[in-house]
């Protein structure tokens, strides 16, 4: 697999060779499907982090004998199919 930061880097020099082999590379569009990738990796890690620190305070109420439950049901379902919890 190829890095994404050298495309990035290197881009118009990457679109000229492909050109010379008879193909033409959409430069706006590949920054633009690049950026909006970006932001969805960082929606993605923060929703995770948001889910790891709820996971945390559940289990820090839990081993104070907190009754859980209302937390548990609120909590982000990242990573499970939509709607569904446990």
């Amino acid at each position: 697999m190829h890095d994404l930061s050298h495309f990035r880097n290197n881009l118009d020099a990457i679109a000229q060779r492909l050109a010379t082999r008879g193909f033409q590379l959409d430069v706006a569009q590949f920054r633009e499907l690049d950026s909006q990738r970006r932001a969805a990796v960082t929606e993605s890690e923060q929703l995770k982090a948001e889910q790891n620190r709820a996971s945390a305070e559940i289990g820090k109420l839990r081993s104070q004998g907190v009754d859980t439950n209302e937390l548990q049901q609120k909590k982000p379902f990242f990573g499970r199919p939509h709607g569904r919890s446990r």
